[in-house]
């Protein structure tokens, strides 16, 4: 939808939530549409699967 009916996000906020892999593929959507890291909020969702991991971050936001 981002991708189709916008073609620049700057002046604007994303949030997000979601698992990590969505998480991380919308977070690319928007910056390819100028929305810069400062203006992007995120929250990874995690299931039991996720439990013995040290935790993930994204490469693409480095805060």
């Amino acid at each position: 939808v981002i991708e189709a009916d916008h073609a620049k996000l700057s002046g604007c906020r994303g949030y997000l939530c979601g698992p990590p892999q969505m998480v991380d593929a919308a977070l690319k959507t928007l910056m390819s549409r100028r929305l810069f890291p400062r203006d992007i909020f995120r929250e990874d969702f995690f299931d039991e699967s996720d439990k013995n991991s040290t935790g993930l971050k994204s490469p693409l936001i480095k805060r």
